[in-house]
């Protein structure tokens, strides 16, 4: 029942996924036109569990 209803307080992850490739990506859509941070990895990278995963500290700290 837990995967049915998560509960109030789950992390909505906002799956996107870019032209041109059939992985999901951890939302929201980045604009990929300007400067950005590609961050590779797999479940760490993607920040299961957790409401700010370390790509987007890693984008706030550089200011891009």
């Amino acid at each position: 029942m837990a995967y049915a209803f998560p509960g109030a307080g789950a992390l909505d992850y906002s799956p996107c996924s870019y032209a041109g490739s059939r992985i999901l990506f951890r939302g929201p859509k980045a604009d990929l036109g300007g400067t950005f941070v590609a961050c590779l990895g797999g479940s760490e990278t993607y920040g299961k569990f957790i409401p700010t995963p370390y790509p987007d500290l890693l984008e706030e700290m550089l200011d891009i």
